[in-house]
């Protein structure tokens, strides 16, 4: 049985089918996001050399859905999904992805504790966060 035997071969994910099992994980490089969540040409580029390496898939860093999940831009910047403005920089990343057969994942995310000092939610009481004196509500 040889090595590796099966990390070249193509992958079928429901309808899609990736090239081959390579996959470049969700991680926040630190930089080509403006405090708006928008991405800048340094991010697509960052992306883009990663996928000249033709990896069957890339996922994004994460990007929350919602204002309560976006952590301070200070702390950590996130693409944010609920504005408009986001999304020609975000096709246009993409787009660059696809010209090398590459397919590309959203780490869809909630900044969670990260979202401190600011109001949290949470599904129960977060002993933590009375200890810190911080709001909650659930």
């Amino acid at each position: 049985m040889a090595p590796l035997k099966y990390l070249f071969q193509p992958l079928k994910i429901g309808a899609m089918e990736v090239k081959n099992r390579i996959v470049m994980p969700g991680m926040e490089p630190g930089f080509g996001i403006d405090d708006d969540g928008r991405i800048q040409p340094q991010h697509t580029e960052f992306i883009l050399e990663r996928a000249r390496g033709e990896p069957g898939m890339i996922i994004s860093g994460a990007m929350p859905v919602h204002p309560s999940g976006a952590a301070d831009p200070a702390t950590i910047r996130m693409v944010h999904l609920w504005q408009d403005n986001v999304w020609p920089g975000l096709q246009e990343m993409v787009r660059s992805v696809h010209r090398y057969e590459v397919k590309f994942g959203a780490q869809l995310n909630h900044a969670g504790l990260n979202r401190l000092p600011k109001d949290s939610v949470c599904a129960s009481v977060v002993p933590q966060l009375a200890d810190m004196g911080q709001p909650w509500r659930n």
